[in-house]
C-alpha cells in the first residue's frame, strides 16, 4: 500500500513538473486550455513482428513436439482528458503542449496449436488454454508531452513523449499466485508485463477547424517492452518475444476562450 501511494505521489509531481516546465521559459505567451475526446487501435506487437511469430515447443521428437502459438487481436482504445498548448517566444511555427488524460487499452489473445495435436491433459495448467480468446483491458493516467510545428494554417505536427501510470488491470497475480495473463498463457511460459509506469512516444498531425475545434490524429508506441515472454530453457522459440504497445489514435479537441 505504501508503494502504491509513493508510485501515485511520484506520478502526480512527475505531471506538475511537465506542465510547469513550459511556463517556466515561455510563461509570457498566452496559453489555449482545451477538452479531448478520442479512440483508436492499439495492438501489442514489436517493430518487424508481431504476436503471431512468436512459436515454441514442448521437448520432444519432431513427430510429438506440440507447437504453441500466440495469435494477438487488436482492440479498441479510448482516451478523455484536459490539455493545454501555446507557442515559444517570438515565433509562431513552433509550440508546445501537455496535459492529462484517462486512458484505456490493452489486448486480446487466442492461443493456437496449429498442428492439432491434443494434449494428453487440455486442463494441464503448464499449457495454455487452446482455442481460448481473453481480453485483457486496463486503464491508466496519460501524460503526453509534445513539441508542435505549424507550417500551414490548416495543419500542424507534433512529436513527443507519453508517460502512462496504469491504475487498474488485470495483470497482478491473485491469491494463487499466479496472473491471469500467466494463467491463459501456461506455467511452461514466463510472462512478465511491465506496470505499473510505461514510457512512450507519439508521432502525428492535427487541424484546425475555426477557433474552437481541432481533430488530431497520429501513431504512438512504448519506447521499452511491455510483455515479455520466455520459455523454458530446454524448449525451441522463434525468439520474437518481446512486445510494445503500438497504434493509431484520433481524437477531437474543443478549446476555451480563457
Amino acid at each position: 500500500m505504501m508503494e502504491k501511494s509513493c508510485n501515485i505521489r511520484f506520478c502526480f509531481l512527475l505531471w506538475i513538473a511537465l506542465f510547469a516546465a513550459p511556463f517556466s521559459s515561455f510563461g509570457q505567451q498566452p496559453v489555449v486550455w482545451s477538452v479531448s475526446i478520442g479512440s483508436g487501435i492499439t495492438d501489442m506487437r514489436n517493430l518487424g513482428y508481431t504476436m503471431d511469430d512468436f512459436v515454441y515447443s514442448l521437448p520432444g521428437n519432431e513427430e510429438e513436439a506440440m507447437p504453441f502459438r500466440y495469435v494477438n487481436k487488436p482492440i479498441a482504445l479510448g482516451m478523455a482528458g484536459v490539455a493545454v498548448n501555446g507557442n515559444f517566444r517570438r515565433s509562431n511555427l513552433f509550440g508546445w503542449e501537455t496535459g492529462l488524460a484517462i486512458r484505456t487499452g490493452g489486448f486480446s489473445i487466442w492461443n493456437d496449436n496449429f498442428r492439432q495435436l491434443i494434449p494428453e491433459n487440455p486442463n494441464d495448467p503448464l499449457l495454455p488454454r487452446l482455442g481460448a480468446t481473453k481480453t485483457f483491458r486496463y486503464w491508466a493516467l496519460h501524460l503526453p508531452l509534445s513539441l508542435t510545428y505549424k507550417p500551414f494554417d490548416v495543419v500542424g505536427f507534433k512529436v513527443g513523449m507519453d508517460v502512462y501510470y496504469q491504475l487498474s488491470g488485470d495483470f497482478d497475480a491473485g491469491d494463487n499466485g499466479q496472473a491471469p495473463l500467466e494463467r491463459h498463457m501456461g506455467s511452461h511460459l514466463t510472462t512478465s508485463y511491465r506496470h505499473p509506469f510505461n514510457l512512450g512516444a507519439h508521432l502525428g498531425a492535427y487541424f484546425p477547424i475555426g477557433e474552437h475545434f481541432r481533430i488530431d490524429g497520429g501513431f504512438f508506441a512504448d519506447v521499452s517492452p511491455r510483455v515479455t515472454f520466455q520459455p523454458p530453457s530446454n524448449t525451441n522459440s522463434s525468439g520474437y518475444d518481446k512486445f510494445r504497445e503500438m497504434g493509431f489514435f484520433l481524437s477531437f479537441r474543443y478549446n476555451f476562450d480563457f
